[in-house]
């Protein structure tokens, strides 16, 4: 996802959209896959967090993902911190 977020970001400031704009809190994007729907899972992605070091691996029949992290979910009152 990496390489796909700094593309859009270098177009967005190439058409002017200044870095406070461009500033976010988490990802809501869906990514169509190259591979189109298959009948059998396929690899789709691979999303890895450094400073925890917690990878996610996804397979899929689908033809595209979501990637969502829910950055604006307000936290259920009891939830641990």
């Amino acid at each position: 996802l990496g390489p796909a977020i700094a593309k859009l970001e270098a177009e967005a400031k190439a058409a002017g959209v200044s870095d406070e704009d461009l500033s976010f809190v988490g990802f809501d994007h869906n990514y169509c896959l190259a591979k189109g729907a298959t009948e059998a899972l396929a690899f789709a992605a691979r999303v890895e967090e450094p400073v925890s070091g917690r990878v996610m691996t996804v397979e899929t029949t689908a033809p595209g993902v979501q990637f969502y992290t829910a950055n604006y979910v307000i936290p259920y009152p009891h939830w641990p911190s």
